[in-house]
């Protein structure tokens, strides 16, 4: 995996690649439930292989 976070003011991005589907699904659950975060967006790609 190698996923960058940026934030500003409550806004999160995530970005980068991850393995699996699995993976692409649980990291913005993960930093939505952040205290403070207000929106999220997922930049991340999921490769294979």
């Amino acid at each position: 995996m190698d996923i960058k976070v940026e934030t500003f003011n409550g806004s999160v991005q995530l970005g980068g690649f991850v393995d699996s589907q699995w993976q692409s699904d649980q990291a913005p659950e993960v930093a939505a439930s952040v205290n403070g975060v207000q929106q999220l967006t997922n930049d991340l790609i999921h490769t294979t292989g």
